[in-house]
C-alpha cells in the first residue's frame, strides 16, 4: 500500500511537471510571437522605407527633393531607434537590474503613458528594494501584464498600481474601474488544464506558488477589478551586488 501511494506521488508530480513544462512553453512561445509582431510591425518597415527611399534617391536630379527624402530617412531612423529601445527595454530594463523594482515600474508607468496614452498611477507605501534579482523580475513582469491586461480588455483609460513591503512581505495592488468580469470566469480557467484560457492571470497565479506567495482578486461586471499580490522576502535580505559600507 505504502509503494502504491508513494509510485501515485511520483506520477502526480510528473504530470504536475509537465504540464508546467507545456505552460512555460506556451508562455514563451507567445513572447516570441509579440517581439517578432513588433519587429515586423514598426522596425522593419521602416528599415524597408528607408532602403527604398535610399535606392530612389540616385534616380532624382532634384536636389530640394533629395533635402526633403534625405530628412525623411532621419525621421525614419530615429523612429527605428526609439523603437529598439522600445523593443531592448522590453526584454531587459537595464534600470530593474541597476536600480531596482520601483524604479523599473516607474519607468514602465512613463513608457505606457508615452506609447498607449494610458494613464498608470504608481503609489509606494515602504521601502521597496533591495530584492532578489529573480524576484524582482518576476514581480516586473508580473505588474507589466496586468497593467497591460487592463489597457488591453478592461476599456478604460487609467490603473492604479500599490507596491508596498513589509519587513518579510512585499504587497503590489493593480486596480482599475473598467468593464470588470465575474469571478467565476476565472474559476472556470483554473478548472481548465491546456490551451489559452490557462495563460494570463492564472499563469502567474501559478507562478507564484513557486515563490511561496498568493494571489487574491476581487471583481464585478461594470465594477472593475482589483487584483492584490503577497510575496514573502526573505527577512533582511539585502542586495550581494550593494553591501552595506559600514564605518
Amino acid at each position: 500500500e505504502k509503494i502504491r501511494q508513494r509510485t501515485d506521488a511520483v506520477r502526480r508530480s510528473r504530470e504536475e511537471i509537465r504540464r508546467l513544462s507545456h505552460l512555460s512553453s506556451t508562455a514563451e512561445e507567445r513572447e516570441r510571437r509579440r517581439i517578432a509582431e513588433g519587429l515586423h510591425d514598426d522596425l522593419q518597415q521602416l528599415l524597408a522605407a528607408c532602403t527604398f527611399s535610399l535606392q530612389s534617391m540616385g534616380l532624382e536630379g532634384d536636389r530640394a527633393e533629395i533635402q526633403r527624402r534625405i530628412h525623411k530617412i532621419a525621421e525614419w531612423c530615429g523612429k527605428a531607434l526609439e523603437a529598439t529601445r522600445t523593443l531592448i527595454f522590453d526584454l531587459s530594463p537595464a534600470v530593474l537590474y541597476e536600480v531596482g523594482l520601483e524604479a523599473a515600474v516607474s519607468h514602465l508607468t512613463d513608457q505606457i503613458k508615452e506609447r498607449f496614452d494610458f494613464d498608470v498611477y504608481l503609489i509606494t507605501e515602504g521601502t521597496i528594494d533591495p530584492l532578489p534579482e529573480d524576484l524582482r523580475v518576476f514581480l516586473y513582469s508580473a505588474i507589466r501584464e496586468l497593467v497591460l491586461n487592463v489597457f488591453h480588455h478592461a476599456d478604460v483609460n487609467e490603473a492604479r498600481v500599490w507596491l508596498s513591503r513589509e519587513e518579510n512581505r512585499i504587497r503590489v495592488q493593480v486596480t482599475d474601474h473598467g468593464r470588470g468580469f465575474k469571478p467565476a470566469e476565472v474559476e472556470e480557467m483554473r478548472k481548465k488544464r491546456d490551451g489559452p484560457a490557462r495563460l494570463g492571470l492564472v499563469t502567474l497565479e501559478e507562478r507564484l506558488v513557486s515563490y511561496g506567495g498568493r494571489l487574491d482578486l476581487t471583481a464585478a461586471p461594470g465594477e472593475g477589478a482589483n487584483i492584490r499580490i503577497a510575496v514573502p522576502v526573505q527577512n533582511g535580505y539585502t542586495d550581494p551586488a550593494k553591501p552595506e559600507i559600514s564605518a
